[in-house]
């Protein structure tokens, strides 16, 4: 019984060193501790076998293990990571100041297929959807996602046209940058989404995986950031509109122990030689997300945590700037020409960062008391996101306010918003379609809670 326990011990401090590769070790350290307590329970366990054995070397040996059981607690207290761990997810994050606000439906178009990635022009009178050509079941149910329609660009007086491409920004009320993508090579043009006609610029950019456009009007700038073709690089490319020069940048992306799972969005900022990216480091895991010949064993051994990992990507190489043992990601969309938007979860609360990408500095950006989702920004920079009951909430970062909006009227629950101006443009599911709705936002009614 010694021994096995022992053994136990040993592979679960193993776990927790071989988590602290390479690099930053205290802070790996600690969220490793934190997640084996194998790592101290083996330890008593085989000390308190050995106080059965009535040897006094027995009897010393037991005493040792329980000292060094104790290392694992005090590496994974609050009070080692306030001493050790430079994490500036710890960093206190002020409540934002709360309102709240009515919306009263403006208008309201129905379409008969199923749709997500809302985008709206900067006054709100016009959307594009990504449609999909399977089944809403099929959307729900298959592993695999259905095959991909063309995209509806559309407004509220009831006409839509498909668009062929795979994202789209609008640069006003009549004209959208649309991107198209292949395996081999990729195009953006300009699209006026009033009426079919041929494009008056179009530019050819390299190949780019898993795709993202970002469109700043006032600026008249762009920027599309995905990965290659073999997920070891990110890609960042931004330039002016209507100009033929192209700024190209190529970042390796991290790896972890334990494998890092294909990353998220690309966070570029067009104002940067640097990106930031969010990535899972899952046990057992290869670099594709896909478990590894040994991977169903794993389960039976000490682990080092699954978590969320916050990197900036630079020609030196991946750092990573922070970890989450909850949900951490960032906005594709920068929230100007040298940061980007983060937020996290961690216990019931939503935490927003300010990253900028060239210094790899994480500052707070305000907190919300509940578990928000699906955070968008709008093309003012204000940003929506749902509450865990479905309640609309906008966010403005320059005045830190937070206005929790009522959505009056019997339009099915919304999955997705998005702040224009005076509006807030919605994207909701029917049984057999989607609906999108233009709410006008009304006066302020009452102080919210916090």
């Amino acid at each position: 019984t010694a021994g096995a326990l022992g053994g136990l011990g040993l592979l679960a401090w193993l776990a927790v060193v071989m988590s602290a590769l390479p690099g930053p070790v205290a802070a790996r350290l600690h969220d490793a501790a934190r997640a084996m307590p194998s790592a101290t329970l083996a330890l008593w366990g085989c000390a308190a076998a050995l106080l059965l054995v009535r040897l006094p070397r027995a009897r010393a040996g037991a005493a040792t293990l329980a000292i060094l059981g104790v290392l694992p607690i005090l590496v994974g207290s609050t009070w080692f990571a306030d001493r050790f761990v430079r994490d500036p997810l710890r960093v206190s994050n002020r409540s934002l100041t709360s309102e709240a606000r009515e919306a009263v439906t403006g208008s309201q178009i129905h379409l008969d297929k199923i749709a997500t990635g809302l985008r709206v022009s900067p006054s709100g009178s016009r959307f594009a959807l990504q449609a999909w050509a399977g089944r809403e079941e099929d959307d729900d149910t298959d592993d695999q996602a259905p095959a991909r329609a063309p995209m509806l660009v559309g407004d509220f007086s009831g006409g839509s046209r498909p668009i062929e491409g795979d994202d789209l920004g609008f640069l006003d009320e009549g004209r959208a940058l649309i991107l198209v993508s292949t395996s081999k090579t990729a195009e953006l043009k300009i699209l006026d989404v009033t009426e079919p006609s041929s494009s008056p610029w179009r530019v050819v950019l390299p190949p780019v995986a898993n795709p993202r456009l970002s469109v700043d009007a006032s600026a008249g700038t762009w920027t599309v950031a995905g990965v290659d073709r073999q997920w070891s690089h990110a890609i960042g490319l931004s330039g002016r509109v209507g100009e033929d020069a192209i700024a190209t940048r190529r970042w390796p992306l991290p790896r972890s122990h334990g494998a890092v799972q294909p990353p998220g969005s690309v966070a570029y900022a067009p104002g940067s030689d640097a990106a930031v990216v969010s990535t899972i480091s899952v046990p057992g895991a290869s670099t594709r997300g896909m478990l590894g010949l040994t991977g169903p064993w794993l389960a039976f051994l000490p682990l080092p945590p699954t978590q969320w990992e916050l990197w900036r990507l630079s020609p030196e190489g991946p750092r990573r700037l922070a970890a989450s043992r909850g949900p951490l990601s960032c906005l594709a969309t920068p929230i100007d020409q040298s940061t980007v938007l983060c937020w996290s979860v961690q216990r019931g609360t939503t935490l927003l960062w300010r990253v900028t990408p060239s210094s790899g500095a994480v500052e707070p950006a305000g907190s919300l008391s509940f578990w928000g989702r699906n955070l968008q920004i709008g093309p003012d920079g204000r940003l929506a996101l749902l509450s865990p009951e479905g309640a609309v909430l906008l966010v403005d970062l320059s005045s830190r306010a937070l206005t929790r909006v009522r959505l009056a009227g019997g339009t099915p629950r919304a999955f997705t918003v998005v702040p224009a101006g005076g509006r807030i443009i919605s994207l909701s599911r029917r049984p057999q379609g989607s609906t999108v709705t233009a709410y006008e936002l009304g006066q302020l009614t009452a102080a919210a809670p916090r």
